[in-house]
């Protein structure tokens, strides 16, 4: 347990920190805001899930492109409190609860306030303004450190498990890019060896991995499959093509309702017949995102493409 974040409830108590709203507290001492990430669990395994995220945030210190955990407090949650809690938040509703089963866990968190990549994206979207090619090699660079801290991570590599704009923030001083949101986070390298495994897989992927992000294998995993830091991979170049064009290639598909498993295998018409980006730029984005994820490259190889891609331009 840090106990970094039992001093913060402490402040809090004692007038030290105020409430910014329900998301951020600021330090009166250094005037810093914070972020905070309130989890309600109510099983041993929404535990286990939040407790990886803490390990992930504890693992990755030290990388400038994931964001850093300031601290953390777990404590039990009262029937009372949960109902209060569940009836204030937007579209909430009074529900009996078991208070014996759950717990809150509450994440501090550095805060960011011109927000994630995303949030940029929707101006530009409303606009029509692209990102140059040379801010976007930079974000996507920042973007590929970071998940590689995740990648290298020992004894055992991780996926990040939701890649996507909305999960990259934005520094306010010197516009680097970095990742949040550890909540999906897993080990990279699993073997399925049950259907009950590839069930499980299966609905995590769909509960914490956004559809038009997600790779085509975690649709439908098959005991036998064998998978990687690939699976990232596969969002790392739908979040390579937002960049460029300010959304995901299969966000419109997936609002239309359309099938994503057809759309996967169209991939030639991705690419903007007008996009004011490089051949180069293109290609990079496609060799991420091929429906076989053993034709993928790992992120050593795409940085390498980045390297020749930018010393050709210079």
């Amino acid at each position: 347990m840090s106990c970094l974040w039992s001093k913060v409830l402490a402040c809090v108590y004692r007038g030290e920190v105020v409430e910014v709203d329900e998301r951020q507290y600021r330090e009166r001492r250094s005037g810093r805001v914070y972020a905070l990430k309130r989890i309600v669990c109510h099983s041993k395994a929404d535990e286990a899930l939040v407790q990886s995220e803490i390990r992930v945030h504890e693992m990755a210190a030290g990388n400038a492109n994931l964001l850093p955990c300031e601290g953390y407090s777990v404590r039990p949650v009262s029937g009372y409190e949960q109902l209060i809690s569940y009836n204030n938040e937007p579209g909430g509703y009074c529900v009996p609860l078991d208070s014996n089963t759950a717990t809150e866990y509450n994440i501090l968190l550095p805060y960011y306030k011109r927000g994630t990549i995303q949030d940029e994206l929707r101006w530009r979207l409303s606009s029509g303004d692209f990102i140059n090619e040379k801010r976007v090699c930079k974000l996507f660079r920042d973007v590929c450190h970071g998940l590689s801290g995740l990648h290298n991570l020992m004894p055992e590599p991780f996926v990040h498990g939701d890649l996507k704009t909305g999960n990259v923030l934005l520094s306010d001083d010197d516009d680097r890019a970095v990742l949040m949101d550890f909540g999906s986070s897993r080990p990279a390298r699993i073997e399925i060896s049950s259907e009950h495994q590839a069930h499980y897989l299966q609905d995590l992927s769909a509960e914490r991995c956004t559809m038009y992000y997600r790779a085509p294998e975690l649709f439908a995993p098959q005991v036998g499959d064998k998978l990687d830091e690939r699976t990232d991979i596969w969002s790392l170049g739908c979040l390579l093509y937002a960049l460029c064009f300010w959304v995901s290639p299969f966000e419109e598909a997936v609002l239309r309702g359309d099938s994503l498993p057809l759309m996967h295998l169209s991939l030639k018409r991705v690419i903007p017949i007008h996009s004011p980006y490089s051949k180069q730029m293109h290609e990079l984005i496609l060799c991420m995102l091929q429906p076989d994820r053993q034709s993928r490259p790992f992120l050593p190889s795409i940085l390498e493409k980045l390297d020749k891609m930018e010393s050709s331009t210079t």
